[in-house]
């Protein structure tokens, strides 16, 4: 299990060290003399191992069952000790209005209801809203410590040129058809000189059948992989087979290829940049905010490394 899954990754869904952990609880670590209990830690861990996206992975990580999953995870809860002391501090807290809102539009962007949603997760409700609030802090945080970021012309230059491939676009026009007997008709027309657009605006059942299923110029990469196929195999002028969607099928034509221009793609470069940047920039300030942290960790689980800022093994036998 690599470092960086989980203190990127978890930081995110760390759930929050409750205020009310009785002192006779076993410390795993303090920070600033916050105490990180050791049932923190277990249920930190409970949690990711049932997590049903990357779970089965970390259940089968043999470092998980050792000593260096718990190392990970007590690493996870002191970056999100430190997130919520400098939220503290700036006077950034994410009101349970917010917290609220963004589970129930994370539901409704898997079609599900809130209930729902939490059980597709495995999560409690009082842990879903630990793990938004964590996520509107971090969004927060970031927001507050790299709004200047800036990104220079060179640099989306050099993006653009280094993948030119994701800039591949076509200029298609589209039919959809409802049954395979009405594609057999449509090629036979196409074949015997029949114009495509023509032919769209009098047989096609999607929306573009009214400018004959012109689309324009199309980023390939924003299309279902076997369109990017069919579309690939065609040639310029060329129609592509019947690509099926499940309730109907598609023909496009391939009207013309290129390499979309710089002036074009540059906003969304420019975006993707920014956010990259502002990202790298935020788990630096804040990795610099755990070094300068005060942090004891209980030498069951090792010790704080703050060149590494990461609890590494300790050396001695006591370790697990």
């Amino acid at each position: 299990m690599k470092t960086v899954l989980l203190r990127l990754f978890p930081l995110a869904l760390a759930c929050l060290v409750a205020a009310s952990c009785s002192s006779l609880t076993v410390a795993a670590a303090t920070v600033n003399g916050h105490r990180i209990t050791q049932d923190d830690v277990e249920a930190q861990l409970k949690q990711l191992t049932a997590d049903p996206t990357f779970g089965v992975a970390l259940r089968q990580d043999p470092n998980v069952a050792r000593g260096e999953g718990r190392r990970q995870v007590l690493t996870t809860l002191i970056y999100t000790a430190v997130a919520e002391q400098e939220g503290d501090k700036l006077g950034v807290h994410p009101s349970s209005a917010q917290v609220d809102q963004l589970i129930t539009e994370r539901a409704q962007s898997d079609g599900l209801s809130v209930s729902q949603f939490l059980k597709s997760q495995n999560l409690s409700l009082a842990d879903g809203r630990d793990i938004a609030r964590r996520l509107l802090l971090d969004q927060e945080l970031q927001a507050h410590v790299v709004r200047n970021t800036a990104v220079s012309d060179a640099a989306i230059k050099s993006a653009y040129q280094a993948n030119a491939d994701a800039f591949a676009e076509a200029h298609l026009l589209r039919m959809t058809l409802s049954s395979s007997n009405d594609v057999r008709d449509a090629l036979s027309k196409l074949e015997s000189g029949t114009d495509f657009a023509t032919l769209a605006k009098q047989e096609s059942i999607d929306q573009l059948k009214s400018n004959g299923g012109d689309m324009g110029f199309v980023l390939l990469s924003q299309l279902q992989p076997q369109e990017q196929d069919a579309i690939g195999r065609a040639k310029p002028g060329g129609v592509t087979d019947p690509i099926p969607t499940g309730t109907a099928f598609e023909l496009f034509k391939v009207v013309e290829r290129r390499t979309q221009p710089l002036d074009e793609a540059s906003a969304q470069i420019r975006s993707g940049l920014q956010q990259q940047l502002q990202q790298q920039n935020y788990q630096s300030w804040l990795e610099a905010r755990v070094r300068h942290a005060h942090i004891v960790v209980n030498p069951q689980y090792g010790r704080f490394d703050k060149a590494q800022a990461q609890v590494v093994r300790a050396p001695t036998n006591l370790n697990p």
